[in-house]
């Protein structure tokens, strides 16, 4: 047998051991288990819709300013003789409480002297209605021996004595009344209950009607001018005349703590802020200072730059949620930046986008107009990649410390 049959018999007969390994193998092989492909959950927060009446909150910020203030002014001039301790920037006077004395000795001996030209024409006139007495029955004892004539009896019933005696009266009761008033000026008191912003006197000063005194401001109120966007005026009770305005909250931050005093819309007033076009409304504060109140709390002081939140109409039939459980559709994966939508967990677990239209917007949360039904659990917490019809589970105490971890925190 020649070399060449040798090696076609050996590479046909290892094609023949290659063939029956490979069958061998084939209708002996182990089919493996297939492992059943887990589907990712995504935790998250969730909170339940509630729909009904929910008053519109509005908020706006401005400065907090005296609702009465006066610059106080002698009206008589002298030196100052008496002030009041508490007439010190700072102070809290009563309504009537004596503020500076001046002297008085100059307006009293004028007084006196007005008092006794009153009492002598006074005097002046009891005689000349006693010379009238008599000179009425005279001319009674006379008849008609002396014509009648309406010019002939004034003059001798004395008439004229008698009227010129009644105006003297007159004009020096009214020197006496421009005395005793110049007497009382002398004592310059609170023409109501203030605060006293600043005083410019001291005893032993002489002080004019052209020197101030002080400078006051109430302390039974203050207010706030408050700009807000014309818009929200419908949800805002201004009242024209008389009648209640919307109720509002005024906060001024005061390091750690919030002072926080309630207030009233008083009046819108008829012009735009000439900065922003907003429209501005007056805000009262009642008892700004805490004088009425006997707990012990912080004063809201004038020139605060305060937040105001207004309590204004009420919307029916819709839903309070947090501002970050509305998204826009293009984060929710489809529409544009200008549609918005809520993330729902359906009852399956699983998130579905629905549109929504926001009814009114504030600072942490926002009301709803939407057809969900209460109960409906919105998704609140974000989600890195939203795809609609993911799995979701509701984020245990667990799920949210493994995420604290894995940020850093």
């Amino acid at each position: 047998m020649n070399s060449r049959i040798l090696r076609t018999l050996i590479f046909f007969g290892i094609l023949a051991v290659g063939f029956l390994t490979t069958a061998f193998m084939m209708l002996n092989r182990i089919t493996p288990e297939k492992a059943p492909v887990e589907e990712h959950v995504t935790p998250v927060t969730v909170q339940s819709i509630e729909h009904g009446a929910r008053q519109v909150k509005i908020t706006g910020h401005g400065t907090v300013t005296p609702d009465r203030e006066v610059r106080l002014l002698p009206e008589v001039s002298g030196r100052i003789t008496d002030m009041n301790k508490m007439l010190i920037p700072g102070g809290i006077l009563p309504r009537g409480a004596m503020l500076v004395s001046i002297d008085q000795r100059d307006y009293k001996a004028q007084y006196d002297t007005r008092k006794e030209q009153v009492t002598r024409a006074a005097l002046s006139l009891k005689q000349e209605q006693a010379r009238q007495a008599v000179a009425r029955e005279e001319w009674e004892l006379l008849g008609k021996s002396i014509p009648e004539d309406e010019a002939n009896q004034e003059l001798a019933l004395r008439i004229p004595q008698i009227e010129s005696a009644q105006a003297a009266l007159a004009a020096a009761e009214s020197v006496l009344s421009k005395a005793e008033l110049d007497l009382e000026r002398c004592t310059v008191r609170s023409p109501f209950n203030a605060l006293v912003i600043r005083e410019n006197v001291d005893p032993g000063q002489v002080v004019n009607p052209q020197t101030e005194l002080a400078v006051l401001a109430g302390t039974d109120r203050f207010r706030v001018m408050v700009s807000v966007p014309v818009e929200y005026l419908p949800w805002i009770t201004a009242p024209e005349k008389s009648g209640k305005g919307s109720e509002a909250k005024i906060i001024q931050k005061a390091g750690s703590k919030n002072i926080i005093r309630k207030g009233q819309v008083i009046r819108l007033l008829g012009d735009l802020d000439t900065n922003g076009r907003l429209a501005r409304l007056l805000v009262a504060v009642d008892d700004p200072l805490n004088l009425d109140n006997k707990e012990e709390q912080l004063p809201l002081l004038l020139g605060s730059y305060v937040t105001v939140e207004i309590s204004g109409k009420t919307m029916a039939d819709v839903a309070e949620l947090p501002r970050s459980a509305v998204r826009n559709l293009e984060e929710a994966g489809a529409g544009g930046l200008d549609d918005e939508a809520l993330w729902v967990m359906d009852k399956d677990g699983r998130l579905k986008v629905e549109p929504v239209k926001v009814a009114w917007r504030m600072p942490d949360s926002v009301f709803v107009s939407t057809d969900l039904r209460d109960g409906t659990r919105v998704v609140t917490s974000s989600i890195a990649t939203p795809v609609n019809g993911m799995k979701l589970t509701l984020e245990t105490v667990d799920s949210i410390t493994s995420k604290n971890r894995s940020s850093g925190e």
